[in-house]
């Protein structure tokens, strides 16, 4: 998400995204700094937020039986200023 597109992002995209009877997780990954905001549903029309901003921990994807600890997923980016 980049400063431009994260207002969109959280709410216009989402909102659309939370139509889709399917979805059960949502992440946005900040490209200027180490931080997350993961959602999950977790019931009809709920959803969960946790925010992650450290390096060690983990995100764990339950839909697609997926964990990445977020220094993997930031590796190689190059943070400005």
């Amino acid at each position: 998400m980049s400063d431009s597109t994260q207002g969109y992002d959280r709410e216009g995209k989402f909102q659309g995204y939370r139509t889709i009877p399917t979805l059960q997780e949502y992440l946005l990954i900040d490209q200027t700094q180490i931080y997350i905001e993961y959602f999950s549903k977790t019931g009809n029309k709920q959803w969960k937020l946790q925010e992650c901003d450290q390096e060690d921990k983990k995100i764990s994807l339950t839909s697609v039986d997926l964990k990445i600890r977020l220094e993997d997923l930031y590796n190689k980016v190059q943070f400005p200023g």
